[in-house]
């Protein structure tokens, strides 16, 4: 009986013993019984997921694609290049309305000079701005209206780069 006395636990061992089983138990309670399903959208972040723990085929593909609409247009009007559904219109100079097949508003409006120093380009959503009164209510939320100027003021034919990304 003297033998057994030596191997009884202390009572701090064994408040340690019950506090780490019932820790592990709840973790293995919460990894059985949390899902996708009590997971809200959009709340994982990156730094709460462990590295190489996705696979490719865990995420739905194309997702991290960003799908701009882009195209050089040159001071005729005519698109030299783009990525694809995009058409101009020229009616003045300087003034070009670029048509998507998306709508514009709440999208992020880009355009610059092609090669010209001396030159500002302006791009709105049809309906806004200075000669935005010019739009065809047709195409007035696909259509960006791309103003061309010298920066003293005057409308002048230039070539652009213009972009609308989502």
């Amino acid at each position: 009986m003297h033998w057994f006395s030596k191997l009884r636990p202390s009572p701090a061992l064994v408040v340690a013993l019950i506090a780490l089983f019932v820790a592990l138990g709840g973790v293995g309670y919460a990894a059985a019984t949390i899902g996708s399903g009590q997971v809200k959208n959009n709340s994982i972040r990156g730094k709460d997921i462990r590295n190489r723990t996705i696979k490719s085929k865990d995420v739905q593909k194309n997702l991290f694609q960003v799908r701009a609409k882009w195209a050089n247009v040159s001071s005729n009007g005519t698109i030299a290049y783009q990525s694809g559904g995009l058409t101009v219109n020229h009616p003045a100079p300087g003034l070009y309305f670029v048509h998507f097949k998306t709508s514009v508003p709440k999208k992020l409006a880009v355009a610059t000079p092609r090669e010209e120093i001396d030159t500002t380009v302006l791009a709105l959503p049809c309906g806004r701005g200075a000669g935005a009164g010019r739009c065809s209510p047709a195409f007035d939320r696909k259509t960006l209206l791309v103003r061309v100027r010298t920066t003293a003021g005057v409308d002048v034919d230039r070539a652009f780069y213009v972009g609308l990304l989502p």
